[in-house]
Parts: C-alpha cells; structure tokens; sequence
C-alpha cells in the first residue's frame, strides 16, 4: 500500500499539468540568438525593456499598475515595430506617447469627442487590465497581436510627390 506522499509524487511525475500550463522551452542566452529572432520576440511582447513610459504630471493621467505595464509593453512592441508616435486606447480615453523618449504627450480624455487624431502611426486597445486582448498559441506567444502598424499620410504623400505622381492640378 502506498502512503499518501509516494501516490502526490508519483502524479507529479506523470506529466499531468493543470489546464492552461504548458512545459516551457529552454531559451538560448541573448548573445547566442539572431537579430531576426530577437526582433521578433521584442515586437510580439515575449522581451520587454522594463522601462517605464512618463506620464507628465499636467497630462492629468492616473493608470493603475497593470495598465501602466501594458502600456510600457505597448511601447516596447511600438518600437520594435518601427513606430514613433503611438495612440493608446484606454476605454473612452486615449494617450498619444512618443515612442522613443517612452512619454505620453497628449491625453484625450474622451475619444469620441475629440475629432480627428493624426501624426501617429501605430495604435493599440488596452483594457482596464492593461492588457491588449490578444489572443496567443503555443507556437507565437503575443502580448501586442492587436498592434495596428501603418505609415503615416505624411510620409506616403511625401512618397508619391517625390515619384512626381502629385503635381499641380489646374
């Protein structure tokens, strides 16, 4: 007859996890993995700089914790994305934050209201959580799958005047 401790390890040792957890990889060290792999981790959420984004004080902004993580996490991914000017949606509030000094720069307080929102080229929905609603699988892990990435107007009008596709209309 087994006793009670023996019949625990022997159930650990099965390979029966609960629900929702899955044995991890090994990763290799950052200085034995290739740019592209590490670009990929970055903008997908899986490396974060751990740096947080300042929120000046005449912004008026009050984020709890978690949003204040998904938010840094938003600009990790922003940067990695290329971007430079990032809109986050926070419900019925938005924040636009220059991405490469990580500071928010203008805080809309209600988005419905406040008309046209330019000179940003990537944007993403965080909820309550701080957490962009993105699904992940086993084989892509995402923190930032809601990322929306686009080049703003500014640059592709610049683009076709440039290649002389915008001329003088009379």
């Amino acid at each position: 007859m087994k006793n009670v401790s023996s019949e625990l390890l022997s159930r650990l040792a099965s390979g029966v996890r609960p629900d929702g957890i899955r044995p991890t990889q090994p990763v290799a060290p950052l200085d034995q993995r290739s740019f592209d792999a590490l670009l990929k981790d970055a903008s997908s959420g899986v490396i974060s700089s751990g740096l947080p984004v300042e929120i000046p004080a005449t912004l008026d902004v009050t984020l709890s914790e978690k949003q204040s993580e998904g938010l840094a996490t938003a600009v990790d991914a922003a940067a990695a994305a290329g971007a430079q000017r990032l809109l986050v949606y926070l419900g019925d509030e938005a924040l636009t934050v220059d991405v490469p000094s990580r500071t928010a720069t203008r805080h809309i307080e209600d988005v419905r209201e406040a008309g046209p929102i330019v000179d940003v080229d990537a944007a993403i929905v965080l909820d309550s959580q701080g957490s962009s609603g993105a699904t992940s699988d086993a084989e892509e892990p995402s923190a930032l799958g809601a990322l929306i990435r686009n080049p703003s107007l500014q640059t592709l009008l610049a683009a076709l005047d440039d290649a002389g596709v915008i001329g003088d209309e009379k």
